[in-house]
Formats: C-alpha cells, structure tokens, sequence
C-alpha cells in the first residue's frame, strides 16, 4: 500500500489509415479504377450493390410491368417508344439503339404490342423498307395511367438524390454500356481457353 498507484487515463483509439481509406482518397485524386485490384474492398463493395441496384431495377420493371399487364420487356418498349416519339418517327432499330437490345428482340415484342392495339406501325418516310411505330390512343390511354404509378415509385426511388448525382451516375452508365460488350468478350475468351487445350 506504501507505492503510489498513479491512474491511468483512458486514450481515444488513434484511427488508421486503411489500405481501403487509401484507396478511397486515391479515386477521389481521380485515380483510373481499372487501375484497381480485383480484390481491393471499396471495388467490390461497389460492384456488390451496383449488382445488386441492377436486380432490384428489373424487379421494380417487372413490378412496374404488372400494373399494365404487359411482360417486362413490353413495358420497356412502350416506355422507350413513349420518349423516342418526342423526336419525331421512331424506327425499330432507333427504338432497339434508344434500349441497348437486338433489333429482332424489338420486332417480336412490337409485334405483340401491335396485336394487342397498344402501338401502330406506318411506313416510313425517309425509308420505305422500314416502318415508323407509334403509340396508338389505347398505349397512351395505358402510359397516362402509369404515370401517377411512376411518379409516386420516383418519389421514393430518389429520395435525396440531386440532380447532379444522377448526372454523374448517367455517365458512368453510359461508360459501361459501351465498354461491357468489349469485357464481355474477354471473359468469353478465357471461358473458352480450357476447351481448346
């Protein structure tokens, strides 16, 4: 009891810098992010809910698709021929570019659409081996009927998402829509190695 115990005082945990800190300042230098290592935790963690923001989309397109009681893909085009409309004759294949799919996947679907009375097909003026398509009254009977759905699901879908965020969002979007057919054929390339051994 004679020894003086003198008291401790409790210290705040320092914070590390992190390899995934680092890497995080290293993207906001504007760093490549192919630059990245495939295992680095920020670029998978992005990947997981880009992946997972993809699937939740198609969900919600399904969902979507439903309340007009069409298939997924039957939503789309109408939508997609909803906004190309506002740019004069659409096309099929102006309509398949607008929707990054095949042509023939927008014939069988347009096909379908014209049968159930939803869209119209006309010759085309500045081509006559193509048609123009176009919302008949009863599509945009069915899209004006979508669009208080739309609005309220946007509402809640961007909650506290600015402008300028989807902006930047698009463009990245955009980025890898162009690249994915060229990544897409590289994984393609190393699948098929082993059988050619």
């Amino acid at each position: 009891m004679g020894r003086s115990m003198k008291k401790r005082t409790a210290r705040s945990p320092q914070p590390k810098l992190t390899t995934d800190t680092a890497t995080h300042n290293a993207l906001l230098r504007s760093e490549l992010i192919s630059e990245l290592s495939p295992d680095t935790a920020v670029l998978r963690e992005f990947i997981s809910d880009f992946t997972a923001a993809s699937s939740l989309m198609r969900k919600l397109r399904t969902s979507l698709a439903t309340n007009l009681d069409l298939s997924a893909a039957g939503h789309s085009i109408l939508l997609g021929l909803w906004y190309c409309e506002g740019r004069g004759d659409t096309t099929v294949r102006e309509l398949a570019d607008h929707l990054h799919v095949a042509a023939a996947h927008v014939t069988a679907e347009i096909n379908d659409l014209v049968d159930r009375g939803l869209v119209v097909k006309v010759p085309n003026q500045r081509d006559k081996r193509a048609v123009s398509l176009y919302l008949s009254e009863s599509g945009r009977e069915l899209l004006n009927k979508l669009a208080p759905i739309l609005k309220d699901v946007n509402l809640h879908l961007f909650a506290g998402v600015h402008y300028s965020d989807m902006v930047i969002v698009h463009r990245f979007l955009k980025r890898i829509v162009e690249q994915a057919p060229v990544a897409i054929r590289i994984s393609k390339k190393y699948a098929e190695a082993p059988r050619r051994r």
